[in-house]
């Protein structure tokens, strides 16, 4: 009786292991949509301009969906691509000194659009048949515009071009409310990331060029992205 109640658990729990796999030849067809509000607090070292208003805040908004197909090439393990569409809007405020020799404070907007492609590898660790983790290496190449506008009377606005290129590490939750169908909850990520823009020559301004680059972890509530997947042949 004891060996025959053994083997029954044995079985249960090979059959719960079994059934917590992502197979080899699964499909996935998702998406994901992100939006990320931060603020921080800028100085300005200018000593013409009064100590009250050297510190302002900066509001940083991003938004973006990128829909993705994979197929799982082992046992968890699926790679695949996505595509995708960013949108920045950065607001600050600007002091002009033009008319009265006093600083009049008018609105400074930075727009930045971009589409995106990024191949990816996922590996899934699933706990139960409902619920596990996965971790996300992705690399991503993107293009867009970029415009700088004021709500000052003599400043002009200005437009570019941006390319960037970027790699990333980040864990997500996914759960399985039916077979198929898997809600996915992110939450930040490690990367690094290259953005080259290039900015038209103005009226006041020639053509320039930069470049930025950052390597760092961000992690947290404002760093939230929802997505879903179905998996097809799960």
């Amino acid at each position: 009786m004891n060996r025959l109640f053994l083997l029954t658990i044995g079985l249960s729990f090979s059959s719960l292991v079994a059934e917590a796999q992502l197979v080899k030849g699964t499909k996935l067809l998702g998406g994901n949509l992100g939006y990320t509000r931060s603020t921080s607090t800028q100085t300005l070292n200018n000593p013409s301009i009064p100590v009250t208003k050297r510190e302002y805040e900066q509001v940083n908004r991003t938004f973006n969906v990128s829909p993705r197909a994979g197929v799982f090439i082992a046992d968890n393990l699926a790679a695949g691509i996505s595509v995708g569409y960013n949108s920045q809007k950065i607001t600050s405020p600007l002091y002009d000194y033009s008319y009265t020799g006093n600083p009049v404070t008018y609105q400074q907007t930075a727009r930045n659009n971009s589409f995106n492609i990024a191949p990816f590898l996922r590996y899934y660790y699933m706990p139960t048949a409902t619920f596990g983790v996965f971790g996300q290496l992705n690399a991503t190449y993107s293009t867009g515009k970029s415009k700088a506008e004021t709500t000052a009377p003599n400043q002009l606005d200005n437009e570019g071009k941006i390319n960037g290129f970027g790699l990333g590490i980040s864990p997500a939750l996914v759960f399985f409310p039916v077979e198929k169908l898997g809600l996915e909850l992110a939450f930040g990520g490690i990367g690094y990331g290259r953005t080259t823009s290039k900015s038209e020559a103005t009226r006041n301004q020639p053509e320039s060029k930069s470049m930025y680059s950052d390597f760092g972890a961000n992690f947290g509530l404002n760093q939230l992205s929802v997505g879903a997947s179905y998996y097809m042949g799960r």
